[in-house]
């Protein structure tokens, strides 16, 4: 939805996207290019404490793995409850602290029984340590899971030719204006 020379604040607009309709209301017009310190002085602030805070607890965590030995150990030292995670796999996205993509990376960087460098996650930073690790067989037999996205991609194609033809014909619908 393009603004338009005539768009002005507190007006409400209507578009169709994909058979749904939109309704927006305009409520602050930014220029583009840099933006005044007071416009983004709360989001900079957030975020530079955010950072501050990481590097500080990084920091404590290096100190104190130097010279603890294990999880347990590195906890004690930092009067902290170690936290377990079973069951990780690739499409694993979060922790029980929430979505944490960053951390449970690290989980896949790290060998078993040794820990990771901290990582900073959105909702803290974090040290992670692998105790075992299970291998996953490979399947022998694909035709389920050919089967299974065959069946999920092929009510798509219907929908994509019609909105390619859609597009091509150049035909704008304004039905939603009038029921």
């Amino acid at each position: 939805m393009g603004l338009s020379s005539n768009t002005r604040i507190n007006t409400v607009k209507l578009d169709d996207q994909n058979n749904r309709i939109v309704v927006a209301m305009l409520t602050k017009i930014t220029e583009e290019g840099t933006q005044s310190l007071d416009d983004v002085r709360f989001q900079a602030e957030a975020a530079v404490k955010r950072e501050k805070s990481a590097q500080a607890l990084k920091e404590e965590f290096k100190k104190s793995l130097s010279t603890a030995t294990n999880i347990d150990e590195l906890a004690k030292e930092m009067s902290l409850v170690p936290e377990s995670v079973s069951l990780l796999s690739f499409s694993s996205n979060s922790v029980p602290g929430g979505f944490e993509p960053n951390i449970v990376g690290a989980f896949y960087g790290v060998e078993q029984g040794q820990m990771s460098n901290p990582v900073v996650g959105n909702n803290g930073v974090y040290v992670v340590s692998t105790e075992a690790i299970k291998e996953s067989p490979a399947p022998k037999d694909y035709s389920a899971l050919k089967k299974q996205l065959e069946s999920q991609l092929q009510p798509r194609v219907d929908f994509e030719v019609y909105n390619a033809l859609k597009e091509l014909a150049e035909i704008e619908d304004n039905r939603s204006k009038f029921y």
